[in-house]
């Protein structure tokens, strides 16, 4: 989502970007708008926390920026110990607070303490749920902004047309293998589904090896296809999206996938509800007899799956966009 705000034609057109990370390489450096600066800060882990805080300071002296917008954890409140008063720091929380169950406890301490909780803070979240959610969770004293997440123009763009599909009814799943993905959840969903003419394909980082092997020894029509490395190119071959996640903050493939015209069958979320609407298929995930019921009336006729894609493609334009993305964002920047 950040690079893809920084690629070329985005929010480089509108201010002067300078981008600090951590460590390592990656290919989405690539994608940023060569006008961006980048630097990076070569961690070498928590033994060196107290070179990198300097190093964040002096960068901060060198460019002296308006704005410092930081995210996730714990980059947040590392630079909140360095950033200088007179300078706004701005920090999106790209997670539903009271959900988090894979941020270390100390680092969401030392962030409610540090950063969330400060009188000048200035936080986004992704949706005024989880804006909510935050305020119920931690004790609230500055800003807080809602800010939806956006997808990449490119799954707006006219798809090639279906490849056939051999009377299967092809659903596809894109997401790293985590526990809040729930993919044990879907293993269960096709074991009622058995005997009918549906599969899966499930794309993510992570290592997969028992899914694929109980897949494989209960024949169930559950396959795991490795890295999506460019989702464009992979959601057209397929009749529909499938996501039976424990919780989400925003579902950032689902949108991908509903601009690429897939109809969506989502867990009943309170995030997804809020943020998606009418334009899915929802089921619970406590009842797997009664998901697979709902794919197999989809592929019956008995709903209307072709209209609600068409629908929420309309709808993903305009929720969706960077465009609107940038505006809004840098309405929030103007304010600060």
């Amino acid at each position: 989502m950040l690079v893809n705000s920084l690629s070329k034609g985005g929010l480089q057109e509108h201010t002067d970007n300078v981008v600090i990370y951590f460590q390592g390489d990656s290919a989405l450096l690539d994608k940023l708008d060569k006008k961006v600066k980048v630097i990076n800060l070569q961690y070498k882990g928590k033994y060196t926390i107290s070179t990198l805080l300097l190093k964040i300071k002096n960068l901060i002296k060198t460019h002296q920026p308006d704005i410092i917008h930081t995210h996730l954890n714990p980059a947040g409140w590392y630079t909140s110990l360095v950033c200088p008063k007179h300078i706004p720091q701005v920090h999106t929380i790209h997670t539903s607070y009271s959900e988090d169950k894979s941020t270390g406890k100390m680092n969401l301490f030392f962030e409610r303490i540090l950063l969330l909780q400060k009188k000048d803070a200035n936080l986004i979240t992704l949706s005024n749920l989880l804006k909510d959610d935050l305020k119920k969770a931690v004790n609230i004293k500055g800003n807080v902004f809602v800010l939806s997440n956006f997808i990449d123009d490119i799954y707006f763009e006219a798809n090639p047309e279906p490849l056939a599909q051999d009377n299967i009814f092809k659903l596809v799943a894109v997401g790293n293998i985590r526990p809040a993905k729930n993919y044990e959840y879907l293993l269960d969903i096709f074991r009622c589904l058995k005997g009918h003419p549906v599969s899966v394909d499930i794309y993510g980082f992570g290592d997969h090896s028992r899914f694929s092997n109980i897949s494989e020894k209960e024949n169930l029509a559950v396959r795991f296809m490795g890295p999506a490395i460019n989702p464009k190119e992979i959601y057209w071959k397929y009749n529909a999206f499938i996501m039976p996640s424990k919780h989400e903050s925003f579902g950032l493939t689902a949108y991908e996938a509903m601009a690429s015209g897939l109809p969506l069958f989502l867990s009943d979320l309170h995030t997804f509800k809020s943020l998606i609407k009418e334009n899915a298929v929802y089921f619970s995930v406590d009842n797997p007899n009664e998901a697979a019921q709902l794919i197999v009336d989809a592929m019956n006729g008995k709903s209307d799956i072709k209209g609600m894609a068409l629908r929420a493609k309309q709808y993903a334009q305009k929720t969706v966009r960077r465009e609107t993305y940038i505006k809004n964002l840098l309405d929030i920047y103007s304010r600060l």
